[in-house]
C-alpha cells in the first residue's frame, strides 16, 4: 500500500501515480480523513471490502432488484405527507418518481484508514476500510437530499458542537488550560453502522417538536 499527498507538484510523484493508473491489478483511492491517495493491491481492496460485507451483523445478502419496491414506497410516503398537509404541493412535485430509467443501483466502495496505527491493518498489510454507500443518480438521491437541507435546521450550535476542523483550531487558539486539567478523547469504530435506527428516529423527532416548539415561540 502506497500513499501520496493528493497537492503534491513534485514531478516523481506524479510520474508514479502515472505510472500506477496504468497497473490493472492497483487501485487508486482517496484516503479516509487525510489529503492523500492510497494506491492498493485490488485484491486487498476487495478482502477488505468483503471481509466487511460478510458481516451478517450490519450487512445481508439479497438477490434481485428492490428498485420498483423502493420507488412504490418513496411515493406511497410523499403522498401520505402531501395529505397531511405536512409537505406542499410544490416539494411533493419535486420529489414524486415518475420515471425510474435513469437511476442506477446503489454502490458500496471503502476508503483506506491509513491514519489508524498499524496494529489494526489487516494481516499488517491492508488498512481497515471506511464503508460508503453512494446514493448517487439513485432513487434515494432528491429525498435523501431534501432531508439533509431539512435536518441540519436543526442543529443547534452549543460549545459543544463543531463543524469541522478548522473550527476546532479555531477555538482551541483562544482556550486557556491549566496545569491539572484533563484532556480526553475517545474514537468510535465503524460509528453508522453501530446506530440503532429506531433510537435515531425517536432522537430527531424530538429535535423537531423542539425545533417547531422554538419557532412558535420566537413568533409568538
Amino acid at each position: 500500500t502506497l500513499y501520496y499527498d493528493m497537492f503534491s507538484k513534485n514531478k516523481t510523484d506524479l510520474e508514479e501515480i502515472n505510472q500506477i493508473k496504468s497497473f490493472t491489478n492497483v487501485i487508486i483511492l482517496k484516503a479516509d480523513k487525510n489529503n492523500c491517495l492510497v494506491a492498493m493491491n485490488i485484491e486487498d481492496y476487495k478482502a477488505e471490502c468483503y471481509r466487511q460485507l460478510s458481516d451478517n451483523n450490519f450487512y445481508k445478502e439479497i438477490s434481485g432488484s428492490f428498485l420498483n419496491n423502493n420507488i412504490n414506497s418513496i411515493n406511497k410516503l410523499l403522498k401520505n405527507l402531501l395529505e397531511n398537509k405536512i409537505i406542499k404541493k410544490c416539494t411533493y412535485n419535486k420529489l414524486v418518481i415518475i420515471n425510474n430509467e435513469n437511476f442506477r443501483s446503489l454502490s458500496f466502495y471503502i476508503l483506506p484508514k491509513i491514519h489508524k496505527n498499524k496494529s489494526t491493518w489487516i494481516n499488517g498489510i491492508i488498512p481497515p476500510g471506511r464503508p460508503i454507500i453512494s446514493n448517487r443518480n439513485t432513487e434515494f438521491t432528491e429525498i435523501c437530499t431534501y432531508l439533509q437541507n431539512e435536518l441540519s435546521k436543526l442543529l443547534i450550535e452549543t460549545k459543544y458542537t463543531l463543524k469541522n476542523t478548522e473550527e476546532l483550531i479555531y477555538k482551541i487558539e483562544a482556550l486557556r488550560i491549566t496545569e491539572n486539567a484533563i484532556l480526553f478523547t475517545s474514537d468510535f469504530k465503524s460509528l453508522f453502522t453501530y446506530m440503532i435506527p429506531n433510537i435515531c428516529i425517536d432522537k430527531v423527532n424530538k429535535s423537531i417538536l423542539n425545533y417547531n416548539n422554538n419557532c412558535e415561540h420566537e413568533k409568538m
